[in-house]
Parts: C-alpha cells; sequence; structure tokens
C-alpha cells in the first residue's frame, strides 16, 4: 500500500497496514471476477492529512469527530500534470473515535476498506458514472460499508476453514473484529447505516450497483420510491419490500 504523509502528524503503524493488506488478500481469495481491494491496493495512494486539509473542514465538529469524515475517495486528483484516483484519510479523527490500540487497528482498517472500496464499484472494469446527489449517497455509502462488513468477514475468520495462510484473527484478542465493525456502522449517519440492513437482508450485489449507474440514472420514480422508504425506514426495514425496491432499480 502506498502510505503518503501530507499533512498529518501522525504515521500509520506497520502492523496497521499490515493487517488492513491480510485482511484484504484474504478477502480476495474468494472473488475471481475482477480486480479486488488487494490489487488497488497497490494502485492508489492513500494520503494522511490532519482534519484542517480534509474536504469538509468548514464542517468540523468540536465535540467529536464526524465518523462520516474519517477518509474520503477522489476519483481525479491533479499530481504531477494528471489527474489519478487517490485515497484521504484522516489519522487524528481516527483516533478520537477510539479507546485502544486494538479498536485503533480495526477502525484504521475499516476506514481504508471503505474508501477502497469506492474505489473498487468505480474502477470495476463495468463501472459507468452517475452524478452524486442524495439518492446517490444512499446507495453507495451503504454498498461501501456492506463490501467492508463482507471483507472483514471474508478476510479475518476463513482461518477456520483453512482457506488461508497468515493468521489475521490473532492480531486482535480481545475485540471481535467484524462486530466492532457492525457497532461502529450502527452509530454512523443513516445511509452508511443502511449498509447493516443490506447485509442482513442478503441484498449484497454492489456489481448491480457499479454496473448500472447510467441506466438507474433514468429510472426517476424508482430511485424516488428507494430514497423515499430507505430514508423514512432505516433501523426497521422489511426484507421483502427493500429487496422488490433494489430489483426495480436494476430491470
Amino acid at each position: 500500500m502506498k502510505i503518503i504523509n501530507i499533512k498529518s502528524r501522525y504515521e500509520l503503524n506497520p502492523s496497521h497496514v499490515d493487517y488492513v493488506r491480510s485482511i484484504a488478500l484474504n478477502a480476495d481469495i474468494y472473488d475471481s471476477e475482477d480486480h479486488g481491494i488487494s490489487y488497488l491496493m497497490n494502485e492508489i495512494p492513500v494520503f494522511l492529512l490532519d482534519s484542517r486539509h480534509m474536504p469538509d473542514r468548514e464542517k468540523e465538529i468540536s465535540d467529536k469527530p464526524s465518523t462520516e469524515w474519517l477518509g474520503f475517495y477522489s476519483h481525479q486528483t491533479p499530481i504531477l500534470g494528471g489527474n489519478i484516483p487517490t485515497i484521504g484519510i484522516c489519522p487524528e479523527r481516527i483516533m478520537g473515535c477510539v479507546k485502544t490500540d486494538e479498536e485503533l487497528m480495526i477502525l484504521t482498517a475499516k476506514v481504508i476498506l471503505h474508501e477502497f472500496a469506492h474505489a473498487r464499484m468505480r474502477l470495476h472494469p463495468s463501472s459507468d458514472y452517475l452524478p452524486v446527489d442524495e439518492f446517490y449517497e444512499w446507495m453507495e455509502e451503504p454498498m461501501a460499508n456492506l463490501m467492508v462488513i463482507n471483507y472483514f468477514r471474508d478476510g479475518v475468520y476463513s482461518r477456520r476453514y483453512g482457506r488461508r495462510s497468515c493468521e489475521v484473527a490473532r492480531v486482535t484478542n480481545c475485540v471481535d473484529p467484524a462486530s466492532y465493525v457492525k457497532a461502529f456502522i450502527e452509530g454512523q449517519p443513516d445511509n452508511y447505516r443502511l449498509a447493516l440492513e443490506l447485509y442482513e437482508n442478503g441484498i449484497w450485489r454492489w456489481r448491480n450497483w457499479a454496473n448500472s449507474k447510467s441506466k438507474i440514472q433514468k429510472k426517476t420514480k424508482e430511485k424516488q420510491d428507494w430514497l423515499n422508504y430507505v430514508k423514512a425506514n432505516v433501523g426497521k426495514t422489511d426484507e421483502s419490500t427493500l429487496k422488490q425496491l433494489f430489483e426495480a432499480l436494476h430491470k
């Protein structure tokens, strides 16, 4: 992973970098359809920034860090005369959300994987573009969190089935990584928190979303139906209704 400290007082601990890379490598074993996050980690730089240089600096929260702005993905960042995908994370904000070194390791991995999930959806071979609006935020952000949940599931616990060599699960001894990630997502804004219900209801098909954005852009009614329902029902969505609305978008 290409880590570049631009404006942060903190560096990433090498063990934290190894941890997130191990999760990505182990999870990608299950996925042969395209380049996974472990591949993108070799291609997209991760910049470390302090809170004053994050894109939302004008929205600074005084009492506690916003869980919505621990990192960001930019599809085109001007660097050395070109425009390349980049990821930025804010170590000091991440540190402000945790109580122990163990939690710091897990949350750092969660934030990095979330941003690479955005990159994966944007750079998927069949992906296309959709303007960032309210609907986009209520589909893209939970899909990124959903991918994170799946990566922690497959990348940490597959040891039990003998399908990997390194034992990521032993890095954390007191905190269950997947449970911690789900609990953190539970405290995020509602559109991020929707990922928990997508996961529980089996709507794991991020590729459907990544591959159908231009087609979905034309479905004004179906988009509004999805948006109205999920905004009003986060935490209490009905599996049948959620799946029906999702399928309507992708027909």
